[in-house]
């Protein structure tokens, strides 16, 4: 039987913790023509990603724990469902790129 701690990232639970700061870069946009000429927006998201821990969930199993904490400017977009799945791509990419 394989130990809990020495499964790989796919085969555990991970819990993301999006957290909110002041001490993040505040996101920027920019509005910008795209190549249909039709006017969009990018976005300068920074954030930070905290050091992986380990955990419990419910059931007592052993999970991976992140944290990927954005500005509190943040906040205020997301009512907007396109930008909450923006924020929440953004925190998975995050993760992925601190493995």
């Amino acid at each position: 039987m394989t130990s809990e701690i020495s499964k790989t990232f796919f085969d555990q639970k991970c819990f993301i913790n999006v957290c909110f700061h002041d001490n993040v870069e505040k996101p920027e946009q920019e509005t910008i023509t795209g190549p249909d000429g039709k006017p969009g927006t990018n976005w300068k998201l920074p954030y930070r990603v905290s050091k992986l821990r380990y955990d419990q969930d419910t059931r007592k199993g052993l999970c991976s724990t992140y944290d990927v904490v954005f500005n509190n400017d943040v906040i205020k977009f997301l009512v907007h469902p396109e930008f909450k799945k923006f924020v929440a791509d953004t925190a998975i990419d995050g993760i992925h790129n601190v493995l």
